[in-house]
């Protein structure tokens, strides 16, 4: 090649015979400064693609149609314990866990020129045996004449510890799920002052047939309106995370009658908005027991003191009170 300034030519040189039969050679000149320019272009490109690809925490690797890897960056070797010529030149399946297969090929049978990228979560198996939990975003790329793919991109990280929290997260929403349904006391979550979850005990204190008798109901409605104010003010109090002692108030079932409860709320989350979750237990016949028993101590008092008799009480001690 030959450079006149910012001008770059390619030079061919051929032998040649003139008119008058004198030996002498052709000079062909062709202005290759754009093609040149756009080499230098690709080769800029891919020494950052490369530079970007090996510094990566993530993996970056290129993949044919059909899955084999024809390029993947160093990090597959802490992610996967594998090194890259361990992986290029085999496919992706080879690694994907039975499971999974079927969801990576209904993401790869997706893309098409006018939805190139997708996501994919699925678990490829380690060197070591074991599994890891990956999310991919993949790209890929279409021949724009024929519209035939040429090649998939993808960018891989572990996400392993995160499934591993989420179901953990899950485990215990079961478990504390499980315990509030088979719960004796009554437990109800009202947001915004109106119900949106009663389990069974609730749905029986309150004489309902189902659930959604009550779910949507203000919260006040179910409270005998001479509680309506200490309710409120108790509402709050749960609110803003205060701890509020249990409070002893009257509720109004769905067939009208009237139950005595104890109950006390705690702050809470639905959907990431502020609630209150309330635990309840009647007490309708343990306060007709005390009542009974505060009557039948006033009966005897009574007639203890307009006895003419001497009537007195000595302990186990023999001592009189």
């Amino acid at each position: 090649s030959i450079h006149n300034g910012a001008t770059v030519f390619s030079c061919r040189v051929a032998p040649a015979v003139f008119e008058e039969g004198q030996r002498g050679v052709s000079v062909l000149l062709e202005d290759i400064t754009e093609k040149r320019g756009a080499e230098q272009r690709i080769s800029e490109s891919e020494r950052q693609f490369r530079l970007l690809a090996e510094n990566s925490l993530d993996i970056i690797a290129r993949h044919t149609p059909d899955g084999t890897c024809i390029y993947i960056s160093p990090a597959c070797r802490h992610i996967f314990g594998y090194r890259p010529e361990e992986i290029i030149g085999h496919s992706a399946f080879d690694t994907l866990h039975p499971d999974d297969r079927l969801v990576v090929e209904k993401v790869l049978q997706k893309l098409a020129l006018k939805s190139p990228a997708g996501s994919i979560t699925y678990r490829r198996r380690h060197r070591d045996g074991s599994y890891v939990w990956a999310e991919s975003s993949i790209r890929a790329i279409f021949d724009t004449e024929t519209g035939r793919m040429t090649e998939i991109y993808s960018v891989t990280r572990d996400i392993t510890d995160r499934i591993l929290a989420e179901e953990a997260l899950r485990e215990s929403e079961d478990r504390y799920r499980t315990l509030v349904e088979i719960s004796p006391d009554a437990v109800l979550i009202h947001r915004e002052g109106r119900i949106v979850y009663l389990n069974p005990a609730a749905v029986t204190l309150l004489g309902a047939r189902r659930s959604d008798e009550l779910i949507g109901k203000n919260v006040l409605d179910i409270v005998h309106p001479d509680f309506h104010d200490s309710v409120r003010s108790s509402i709050e109090k749960d609110l803003t995370g205060k701890i509020t002692p249990p409070m002893e108030l009257a509720l109004i079932r769905s067939d009208g009658i009237r139950v005595l409860v104890e109950g006390r709320g705690v702050q809470t989350s639905i959907g990431g908005e502020p609630a209150v979750q309330v635990a309840m237990r009647d007490i309708t016949e343990r306060k007709k027991a005390e009542a009974a028993l505060r009557e039948s101590e006033q009966n005897y008092r009574t007639l203890a003191e307009a006895s003419p008799d001497l009537i007195f009480v000595i302990d186990r001690e023999d001592r009189v009170s």
